[in-house]
């Protein structure tokens, strides 16, 4: 499986690709909104897994433009940022469903 990996945080983006590299998937990483979309086109991920604030491109941007590019590619949504923020902002900014874990 290929899963791409956008976080503005370069921890995270090691701490994602080592666990999923561990599982045999193929993992590519981005640091930031605009090259998620440059490397979903380009690589076909199955998976992408986007951080919600990212600099040049937020990941609700990104998710959109992938998925007119590659519908059939699930997207994961994630952020480190304050509940009550994050879920406003996803409620006003997308049409996407969300699931709330405290990790």
């Amino acid at each position: 499986m290929r899963i791409l990996v956008a976080d503005d945080d370069e921890d995270i983006r090691v701490l994602w690709q080592k666990w999923y590299e561990e599982s045999d998937c193929e993992v590519i990483v981005a640091s930031d909104g605009k090259e998620a979309v440059k490397k979903a086109k380009d690589m076909k991920p199955s998976v992408c897994i986007l951080d919600l604030k990212m600099p040049r491109m937020d990941g609700i941007e990104a998710l959109r433009r992938i998925k007119k590019d590659s519908p059939e590619t699930e997207v994961l949504l994630v952020t480190a940022q304050d509940k009550r923020n994050s879920s406003s902002f996803l409620r006003s900014s997308s049409p996407v469903n969300s699931l709330e874990r405290n990790l």
